[in-house]
C-alpha cells in the first residue's frame, strides 16, 4: 500500500512539474517610455509564475527565463506588454501610455465585460489589493475596501466570526443577504480559504443581477478562485502567525467599590445595608480572600491572548495542452476561552485541459474540514455569566477550589468541567465544465457544468456533572454542591452547507449557456447569451440523546441510560429551473445598451404562482468618444450610465403554501396514549417572492493618464409583497394562526462613490483610495392597525425604529419632581432618577401622566449603519511596501441594556462609568442615582440610546521582497517578509464592547485584534 501511495504522489508530481520545464538563461534590458526616458520601478514577470523582478532608477532589469517563457512587462498609467522571450537575450522595451485601460474585463454573471462597456453598477477587488490583508477569513479582508458593500465580523470566536455582509443597506425586513456565487455556483462564503481568490465582484444593480433572477434581489457576490497559466511550475508556499487578544472587554468595579456603590443603592431605596465598615475594610485590603474576594471575572475567564497559524501550499503552471492550478491550506485558532478552538484543512484543485482547438474541459475539486471545539454550555450564556457575577463571589479559592458563583453560576468552572461540544464538518464539491466554440461561426461558443456539492456534519455535545464549592466559616470546610447532568446528544447533517443567504444551497446544479460575442464592421459590437440552469437541493438530518452516561470517559450513546433515550429527524428536498438571457450591443464603443431578463421558478411556493419574470435595462454614453468632449485636456474617460430592472427573493420559510401540523402531546383512549396531531398554520396558497423594483444612474470618470478615477451612483429601491403577520385574529376554534402574506413594501434609496489615485515618482510607487455609501430604507406598508397612534407607527420609518419614552435628564430636586407629570406609575421617584417627557394621553394630548402612552420614537437600532466609508492607500519602494485600511459608520445607533447599562441587574455588577452616577454631590451627573431594584430607570426610553458612529484602523501591513540577486543566490522565484496588524485601534463613544458587537447587552465573545508575522516563498 506505501508503495502505491508513493508511486501515486510521484505520479502527480511529475505530472504538474513536468508540464514547462526547459532550459533557463539571462535577459537583460532597458525599458523606456515613448519618449525614451527609462521607467525605473517596471515590474518584468516571468507570465503565469511569481518570478519576477523591477527595474532600476535607468530603467534597466535583469531576469531568468526559458526560451518558451512570455515576459510581461507593466507600470502604472502604461498599457502592460507581453513578449515571448524565444531565442533573445536581450529585450529592449518601450512602453506606451494606457489610452486604454480600456481592455480591462470585468466579470458579470455568468460571463465578462470589457470595463469600457459596462452599463450596470458593478465594483471589484483583485487579489492583491485582498493579499494587503493579513486575515483567516474573506470578510475581515472586505471591510471598508468596496462602495455599497457592509461587511462586519460580530464576533472573534475562532471559527464562527459570525459576519454579517449585506449590499447597499437593507431593503426588506426579510432576509437581506447577498447571492453568493463562486466560480459559478452557489456555494458559502465562509467556505473559501482567502488565499485561492483571484478576483471578488459586487453586482449592486438590477441590470448586473437580472440573469440571477429570484434570487438577486439583494445583490450578488461573485467569487472567482485562481486558475493555472502556461508556463513552467511555480510553487508558492506562504506561512503566519499570529497573536490575536480582545478589543475591548467590559471594565467593572472592584469589590470594595462594588461594596460601596450597594449600599449607597440601599440607601436609595430607603433599606438597610449590606456590607459593614468591617466588610468594606476587608474588600480593601484584600485581607480575607476567602470570605471577602475580589473576583475579576474577566481576567479569570479570559485568556490575555491567544495563538493562530496558518500554512498554504499552491503550485500553478501548465503546457499548451494542460493548465493547472492547486492549493492546500492548514489554519488552527485557538480561542480566548478554555476548549474554545477551530481548526481547518482545506485543498482546492482547479484543472483546464484544451481537448481540441475548438473544446475546453476544466475540472474543479475541492474540500474543506472544519473542526469547532467549545464547552458545552453556550458561549453566549458564557459571557452573560461573565458579566453578571459581581467581584463579590468567588470563582477560585485560594486553595484552588472552584466557587459558587452568584446562585451556583461559575461559567469558568463549567468551561472546564462541564462537558464539550465538538462541531466537525465535512464539505466536499466538484464542478466540470465545457467550453465549446462552435465552428464555422465566428463568436459564438457553448458552456455548461455540472457541480456537486455534499456537506456531512457531526455534533457531538457531551455534559458532564461538575462541583462547586461554599465556604462556611463557622467550621471552616467546603461544602460541595453538584451542577449540571451526564448527558450525550449527537448531530447528524447531509447535504450542502448553509450560506449568508440563510437557505442550504444547492447540492446539485447543472448549467448550460449559448454565448456569442462578435465585431460587426469594426464599430457595431453585439454580444449574447441564453441559458437555462436547475439547481437541487437535498438535506437529512437526524438527531439522537442519552442521560446518566457510565462513565465519563466513555462518551459514546451506548453508554447512557437507554430509557433516557430521545431521537428525532427529518429530511426535505427543494429545487430551483430558471431560463435566462441577456444581449448588448455597443456602436462604436460609444452608445451602449443591455437588457436581460431570467424566467424562474421556485418549489417554495405553489404550483399556480412558482414562476416569475425579471427583466432588466440598462444603457450608456462614453461621452469621451464625442467630438465637443474628445479634446479636453486631462479627461480620459467619461462615462454616463443609468439601469432599471426587477428582481426576485425567494428566501423564505418552505412549504407555506401547505397544511401544517403540529404533535400536541399524547391523549389516553381505551388506557392507551394516542399522538394528537393538531393544525398548525392555516395555508398560504398566494404566497409568492418579494419583488424588488431597482433603479441606477451613475457616471465614470478617469483623468490625468488614467491615474485620477471616479465612479459616482444614485439608485433606488422599492421590495414589494415582503412577507408579513397579518393583524386579524383568528377565532379561538379555528385552531390554527394566520399565515404571513405578501403586503410588505419597502423603500431604500441612497448615493455611493468611489475616488482613487495611483502615480510614481521615479521608483517610489503610491496609491490611494476613498469609497463612501450612505443609504436609508423606510417601511412604506407593513399593515399595522388603524389604532396605532401615529408617533408609534412603523409606517414611514426607518426598519429597526425603536419606541420608549423620551428622557429629559435628571431630575435635580423634590420641587422638579412635584412640578413635572406624574410620574409614580414606574414606581417611587426621587432625585436623580430619569425624568420623562408628557407627549401624549389616551386622547392623543399631554395629560400630565407619564405612562405607556407617551411612548415616542426614540431612534434606529440594528446592526447595519445607514452610512459606511473606507480609506486605503500605500506604497513600494525598492522592495519595501506599505498599505493601510481604514474603515467606519456613523448614522448608526445601539440601544444598552441589563448588564451593559443597569447597575446590580439581576444581582450583577457595576461598570466603571457608574461612579459618575447621580448624588447629591454630583448634580451633573451622566447617569441616575443607584438603586438595586429599579423600574423607573430601566424602562425602554432615549436615555439608554447611544451613538454608535465609529473610525476604526482596520488593517496595516508593512513587507519586504527580497531584491533578484538573493533569490538567485537562494534558487527562489520570490522571498517576501512582512508584518500585519488587524483592528489595531478604534474611535467610538462606545464604552466597554466594540461598535459593530451583535447587540447592546455585552454577553457575547468580544472582536479580537491581531498582530501577524508571515513569510511567502516562491520556487
Amino acid at each position: 500500500m506505501e508503495k502505491l501511495l508513493s508511486k501515486g504522489l510521484l505520479g502527480i508530481f511529475v505530472f504538474f512539474t513536468g508540464l514547462g520545464f526547459a532550459q533557463t538563461k539571462s535577459i537583460s534590458g532597458t525599458i523606456t517610455d515613448s519618449m525614451g526616458a527609462p521607467l525605473p520601478g517596471t515590474s518584468v514577470i516571468v507570465k503565469g509564475s511569481t518570478q519576477g523582478t523591477s527595474t532600476d532608477f535607468d530603467g534597466n532589469y535583469e531576469i531568468e527565463a526559458s526560451p518558451n517563457d512570455i515576459l510581461v512587462f507593466s507600470y502604472v498609467g502604461f498599457a502592460t506588454q507581453e513578449i515571448p522571450v524565444g531565442t533573445q537575450t536581450t529585450m529592449n522595451v518601450t512602453l506606451v501610455e494606457d489610452a486604454a485601460a480600456l481592455d480591462e474585463v470585468v466579470i458579470l454573471g455568468y460571463g465578462t465585460q470589457k470595463k469600457t462597456n459596462v452599463t450596470s453598477a458593478v465594483t471589484s477587488v483583485d487579489s492583491e489589493e485582498l493579499n494587503q490583508s493579513s486575515v483567516a477569513n474573506v470578510s475581515n479582508a472586505l471591510v471598508g475596501r468596496l462602495p455599497g458593500l457592509f461587511a462586519a465580523q460580530r464576533s472573534g470566536q475562532p471559527g464562527s466570526d459570525a459576519s454579517d455582509l449585506l449590499i447597499r443597506g437593507i431593503g426588506t425586513t426579510g432576509n437581506a443577504a447577498p447571492l453568493i456565487i463562486v466560480d459559478g455556483v452557489q456555494r458559502a462564503f465562509n467556505q473559501i480559504d482567502p488565499n485561492t481568490i483571484e478576483n471578488i465582484t459586487i453586482l449592486k444593480d438590477a441590470s448586473a443581477a437580472a440573469v440571477y433572477g429570484v434570487r438577486g434581489a439583494n445583490g450578488v457576490i461573485l467569487i472567482t478562485t485562481k486558475r493555472g497559466a502556461k508556463g513552467k511550475p511555480t510553487i508558492n508556499y506562504t506561512t503566519e502567525i499570529t497573536s490575536t487578544m480582545p478589543i475591548e472587554t467590559p471594565q467593572y468595579l472592584g469589590s470594595y467599590d462594588y461594596a460601596v456603590l450597594f449600599n449607597e443603592a440601599k440607601r436609595n431605596e430607603g433599606k438597610a445595608e449590606l456590607y459593614t465598615e468591617e466588610d468594606l475594610e476587608k474588600f480593601r485590603t484584600g485581607s480575607d480572600p476567602i470570605t471577602h474576594p475580589n473576583t475579576d471575572w474577566y481576567a479569570d475567564g479570559l485568556k490575555s491572548s491567544a495563538m493562530q497559524y496558518q500554512h498554504n501550499l499552491s503550485i500553478s503552471g501548465g503546457s499548451d495542452r494542460v493548465t493547472y492550478f492547486a492549493s492546500g491550506g492548514v489554519l488552527t485558532q485557538d480561542g480566548l476561552v478554555e476548549h474554545v478552538d477551530f481548526k481547518r484543512y482545506n485543498f482546492r484543485s482547479n484543472v483546464d485541459f484544451q481537448v481540441t482547438d475548438n473544446l475546453k474541459v476544466s475540472l474543479d475539486l475541492g474540500g474543506r474540514q472544519e473542526i469547532r471545539n467549545s464547552p458545552s454550555n453556550s458561549i453566549g450564556s458564557y459571557f452573560n455569566g461573565l458579566n453578571r457575577n459581581a467581584p463579590t463571589t468567588t470563582a477560585y479559592y485560594p486553595n484552588g477550589l472552584p466557587g459558587l458563583g452568584f446562585a451556583g453560576n461559575n461559567p469558568i468552572e463549567q468551561a472546564k468541567s462541564g462537558g464539550y461540544t465538538e462541531d466537525t464538518n465535512n464539505i466536499f464539491f466538484g464542478n466540470i465544465g465545457f467550453e465549446y466554440q462552435i465552428p464555422k461561426i465566428d463568436g459564438l461558443m457553448l458552456k455548461g457544468y455540472m457541480a456537486v456539492d455534499r456537506n456531512f456534519r457531526f455534533i457531538k455535545s457531551v455534559s458532564n456533572p461538575y462541583t462547586l464549592y461554599e465556604y462556611n466559616p463557622a467550621n471552616g470546610e467546603y461544602i460541595p454542591t453538584e451542577f449540571g447532568q451526564s448527558r450525550i446528544s449527537e448531530t447528524y447533517r447531509q447535504g450542502a452547507p448553509s450560506s449568508n443567504s440563510g437557505t442550504p444551497d444547492p447540492t446539485t446544479t447543472y448549467n448550460m449557456t449559448l454565448n456569442y460575442d462578435r465585431l460587426f464592421g469594426e464599430k457595431h459590437q453585439v454580444t449574447g447569451l441564453i441559458g437555462a440552469e436547475k439547481a437541487v437541493h437535498k438535506s437529512n438530518y437526524f438527531t439522537a440523546s442519552r442521560l446518566d452516561l457510565t462513565s465519563q470517559n466513555l462518551p459514546q450513546l451506548d453508554f447512557g441510560d437507554a430509557a433516557s433515550a430521545q431521537n428525532g429527524g427529518l429530511a426535505y428536498n427543494s429545487s430551483r429551473l430558471g431560463y435566462l438571457a441577456r444581449v448588448t450591443y455597443a456602436y462604436d464603443t460609444k452608445y451602449l445598451l443591455e437588457a436581460s431578463f431570467r424566467y424562474d421558478a421556485s418549489e417554495n411556493f405553489a404550483k399556480e404562482n412558482r414562476w416569475g419574470f425579471f427583466p432588466s435595462f440598462s444603457a450608456g454614453w462614453r461621452l469621451t468618444k464625442e467630438k465637443f468632449l474628445s479634446n479636453i485636456p486631462n479627461l480620459d474617460e467619461f462615462k454616463i450610465r443609468g439601469s432599471w430592472g426587477r428582481l426576485g427573493n425567494d428566501r423564505i420559510s418552505q412549504f407555506q403554501f401547505l397544511d401544517a401540523f403540529d404533535f400536541n402531546g399524547n391523549y389516553i383512549i381505551g388506557g392507551s396514549p394516542i399522538a394528537v396531531i393538531r393544525p398548525g398554520v392555516i395555508p398560504n396558497t398566494d404566497v409568492t417572492w418579494e419583488t424588488a423594483t431597482i433603479s441606477n444612474i451613475g457616471f465614470d470618470l478617469e483623468m490625468f493618464d488614467h491615474r485620477l478615477a471616479l465612479e459616482f451612483d444614485y439608485f433606488t429601491k422599492r421590495t414589494e409583497d415582503i412577507l408579513e403577520a397579518p393583524t386579524r385574529i383568528v377565532p379561538d376554534f379555528v385552531g390554527a394562526s394566520l399565515p404571513r402574506e405578501n403586503f410588505g413594501i419597502v423603500d431604500n434609496k441612497g448615493v455611493e462613490f468611489v475616488l482613487s489615485y495611483r502615480d510614481h515618482i521615479g521608483g517610489f510607487n503610491y496609491w490611494a483610495k476613498a469609497n463612501y455609501t450612505i443609504s436609508k430604507n423606510e417601511i412604506v406598508e407593513i399593515g399595522e392597525p388603524e389604532s396605532v397612534p401615529e408617533n408609534l407607527k412603523r409606517t414611514g420609518r426607518a426598519i429597526g425604529s425603536q419606541f420608549g419614552l423620551v428622557a429629559e435628564g435628571l431630575f435635580q430636586s423634590q420641587a422638579k419632581i412635584d412640578n413635572h407629570a406624574d410620574q409614580s406609575g414606574f414606581g417611587a421617584i426621587a432625585p436623580g432618577d430619569i425624568k420623562y417627557k408628557d407627549v401624549s394621553g389616551p386622547d392623543g394630548t399631554p395629560d400630565g401622566i407619564i405612562d405607556d402612552n407617551d411612548r415616542d420614537f426614540i431612534g434606529v437600532t440594528g446592526r447595519v449603519p445607514d452610512a459606511i466609508f473606507g480609506l486605503a492607500f500605500g506604497f513600494d519602494y525598492k522592495g519595501f511596501d506599505f498599505s493601510t485600511q481604514i474603515q467606519g459608520a456613523h448614522d448608526f445607533n445601539v440601544y444598552l441594556a441589563q448588564e451593559a447599562a443597569f447597575p446590580f441587574f439581576n444581582g450583577g455588577k457595576v461598570l466603571e462609568q457608574h461612579l459618575d452616577r447621580w448624588t447629591p454631590q454630583n448634580t451633573d451627573a451622566a447617569y441616575p442615582r443607584l438603586l438595586t431594584e429599579d423600574t423607573n430607570n430601566r424602562v425602554q426610553s432615549s436615555f439608554w440610546m447611544q451613538d454608535a458612529d465609529y473610525i476604526r484602523l482596520k488593517n496595516v501591513e508593512v513587507g519586504y521582497n527580497f531584491p533578484s540577486p538573493v533569490l538567485d543566490k537562494l534558487k527562489l522565484s520570490q522571498l517576501r517578509l512582512y508584518l500585519s496588524g488587524l483592528n489595531l485601534f478604534t474611535l467610538s463613544d462606545i464604552e466597554n464592547f466594540d461598535p459593530e458587537a451583535p447587540s447592546g447587552r455585552g454577553s457575547f465573545y468580544p472582536q479580537t485584534q491581531s498582530y501577524t508575522l508571515g513569510l511567502s516563498i516562491g520556487f
